[in-house]
């Protein structure tokens, strides 16, 4: 049962859309038994309270949670913090809001171990989503995760999980939970603007987490007083706020005002010309 845990935990929160086959939720093997073509599902009783079926379910929600709340998440190329001794942590998402996944071969007979875990990018403490055991940063930056019969690790922001549902977190932000940083991703490259060579440079800023969108509008959108939100007072933390523009190169700058001023000099000369 741990491996198959490790195995669907990979394939919800690995790149991509997770496939579930029918019946792994039940932990089904394949065997026929008399059926023709695949293990019949009724047979498990449809259960809603098996390991896996259960396992499956959380990892849904803290999927659907993260591509709600972490910037980009779901472009998010995942990739591997740590790699050893059947160990294996992987990283999606930006900085402070990541999942960070950790799986492990050790099976159901793997002894109790304690997991130092470095490189995570976390700036406060983290909740293991399926224990719900809250783990702070050590002063020497490692994360100790306490590995046990080979069951898989899911560590999320602890002040990011309102609104998952998950761990008993309420839906609604505490007043005393600071809001999350923000992220904020500068993009430039090489481009071409009517005729002039030069750089395209973007800054966004990830929007709020949803839960705490929720709590900006309550607080911020009635800015004049009046009990109302009015249309000015309204806020759009949907969507990230973007800035940027094109500095073109002085070389081609110069070169593109010469052929500027020669293309006008050119028209005027052409006009007199006409006029004589």
């Amino acid at each position: 049962m741990a491996l198959a845990k490790n195995v669907v935990t990979l394939t919800l929160l690995a790149d991509g859309i997770p496939i579930i086959y029918q019946g792994q939720e039940q932990h089904e093997d394949g065997t026929l038994d008399g059926n023709t073509n695949r293990e019949a599902l009724w047979e498990a009783g449809y259960d809603t309270e098996s390991p896996l079926y259960l396992h499956i379910k959380t990892l849904n929600a803290i999927r659907h949670h993260a591509i709600q709340t972490s910037y980009n998440y779901s472009s998010f190329p995942h990739y591997a913090i740590y790699n050893e001794a059947g160990t294996l942590a992987l990283r999606k998402g930006n900085d402070g809001s990541q999942v960070i996944t950790i799986l492990t071969s050790d099976g159901e007979g793997g002894q109790k171990r304690d997991f130092k875990l470095s490189g995570h990018g976390y700036n406060a403490s983290v909740t293991e989503i399926f224990t719900c055991e809250e783990h702070t940063i050590g002063d020497d930056g490692v994360i100790t995760i306490p590995m046990e019969a080979g069951e898989p690790k899911v560590l999320y922001p602890s002040d990011l999980l309102y609104g998952s549902g998950l761990c008993d977190y309420a839906d609604e932000v505490p007043e005393d939970v600071p809001y999350p940083q923000q992220t904020t991703i500068a993009t430039s490259y090489p481009t071409t603007v009517s005729g002039k060579s030069g750089t395209y440079s973007t800054s966004q800023v990830s929007p709020l987490p949803g839960a705490f969108q929720t709590q900006e509008a309550t607080s911020d959108d009635d800015t004049d007083g009046d009990g109302d939100v009015d249309d000015d007072d309204s806020k759009n933390n949907d969507d990230a706020s973007e800035t940027g523009g094109f500095q073109p190169d002085d070389k081609s700058s110069s070169a593109a005002g010469t052929l500027v001023s020669s293309t006008l000099a050119m028209a005027v000369l052409v006009l007199v010309v006409c006029l004589l």
